[in-house]
């Protein structure tokens, strides 16, 4: 009796820890890697935990508005658009670092809005 309820917590853990739905999509990794691609390319830090941080990082629709446009060199076709915006996710909490702005369709990065 004891060996079949033993076995019966061992298939039910398995099937939910199966059922775990972390797992980022095609679409967002590939936008993560094009964000970390584009930081490669710039003066940010660049270790392990800036590395993964982007390629862990938090992605949102948001809407391009007048006021970010103007604070960021961002095309003008982008106005009134809704884009990606990619935040890293770091372990330890920082005091800023910047967003980076991806174009929905072809997900390569369009600009970047500075730390807060």
């Amino acid at each position: 009796m004891k060996k079949s309820l033993i076995c019966v917590l061992i298939v039910l853990l398995a099937v939910m820890s199966g059922c775990n739905n972390n797992k980022k999509s095609e679409e967002e990794q590939q936008i993560l890697e094009n964000v970390w691609t584009y930081v490669e390319g710039t003066d940010m830090p660049q270790n392990e935990e800036w590395e993964n941080a982007w390629l862990n990082g938090e992605i949102e629709e948001i809407e391009v508005s007048d006021e970010m446009a103007s604070y960021t060199d961002i095309d003008e076709k982008y106005r009134g658009q809704t884009i990606f915006l990619v935040t890293p996710v770091f372990e330890t909490e920082l005091v800023a670092y910047p967003s980076i702005l991806v174009d929905q369709e072809t997900k390569k990065v369009i600009g970047e809005l500075p730390g807060e």
